[in-house]
């Protein structure tokens, strides 16, 4: 059942007795109300998208019932309350989507269920608190991870190393979170985009970071990392946009700037402990940036 992207309103139809649907596309609409009950019934359902709509109230535990569910979409809505887990679905699940909302809670019963060939996992522009559990690490199918734009606090959890199949994304910016940047990190080889800016980060840059070669883009601005801007960071060949901004990081950018190909964004601090020529901008202590100041030295 196929309505999305048209100008429908109200509340959604409790479909009931429609045992035959497997696809139920209803996003981008203004659907109002809460997510029916009755959506837990539809033993056939592959994938709901009820994403882009007013719906409001709790995600009903009776869709973790739904065994042959692949795809849940339940973004840009106002909805409330806990995520529930789907132990029910682990091993067809593939993606899980719920950006966007106003849920709370801990991901804890979530990621302690196995979700043994889940893909892709956004809970982006949430309330969620808790530290992100260390059995995120047990769902090694995951190329897409958004946990940014919530309340996590604690430390970021070495397991992260064991998601050797992260791809497209790895995002927490936006939180909280304390403690070093894990070494492992540098075991996420096919990984494209990496986003740790605006927490509390504290350490050095892992030099280990230097060996996940397929980052193109690298966002760790708005922390206190301290220390030397690691020269391994020059081994990732494919880099593109790179942040380091708003540290209190030191040393000199020689080898990333001796790369062949220019960066499209490379924004350091100006303070004076970095020094960087081939900066596409710069801050001040004050947070300002801009084009990096011309060497009067040539």
């Amino acid at each position: 059942l196929d309505l999305e992207t048209n100008m429908l309103t109200g509340t959604l139809p409790s479909f009931a007795n429609n045992p035959r649907i497997t696809y139920l596309y209803m996003s981008n609409n203004n659907f109002t109300g809460t997510v029916p009950t009755a959506i837990g019934a539809m033993s056939n359902l592959r994938l709901v998208d009820l994403s882009g709509q007013g719906l409001t109230g709790t995600i009903p535990r009776e869709l973790t019932g739904l065994t042959r569910l692949q795809d849940m979409d339940l973004n840009n809505n106002f909805l409330t309350g806990l995520l529930p887990a789907f132990p029910a679905i682990g091993r067809s699940l593939t993606q899980l989507s719920v950006y966007s909302n106003q849920l709370n809670g801990t991901l804890d019963d979530v990621l302690n269920v196995s979700l043994s060939i889940l893909v892709a996992f956004d809970v982006e522009a949430n309330d969620f608190t808790g530290t992100i559990p260390t059995t995120i690490g047990l769902h090694t199918d995951l190329e897409f991870v958004d946990m940014s734009d919530n309340y996590f606090p604690g430390t970021l959890p070495t397991e992260v190393g064991a998601l050797v199949n992260l791809k497209d994304r790895f995002y927490v910016w936006g939180n909280n979170i304390t403690g070093t940047l894990p070494t492992e990190l540098g075991l996420l080889t096919l990984l494209k985009a990496l986003s740790m800016h605006t927490n509390d980060f504290t350490g050095p840059i892992p030099t280990e970071l230097g060996t996940a070669s397929s980052l193109q883009s690298l966002w760790l601005d708005d922390n206190g990392l301290t220390g030397v801007i690691p020269t391994t960071l020059a081994n990732l060949t494919l880099l593109d946009y790179l942040y380091l901004q708003n540290n209190d990081l030191v040393g000199n950018t020689t080898e990333l700037c001796s790369r062949v190909d220019p960066f499209t964004d490379f924004v350091t601090d100006c303070s004076g402990e970095v020094d960087c020529a081939c900066c596409t901008s710069c801050c001040d202590p004050l947070g300002q940036c801009g084009t990096p100041p011309l060497d009067p030295f040539g």
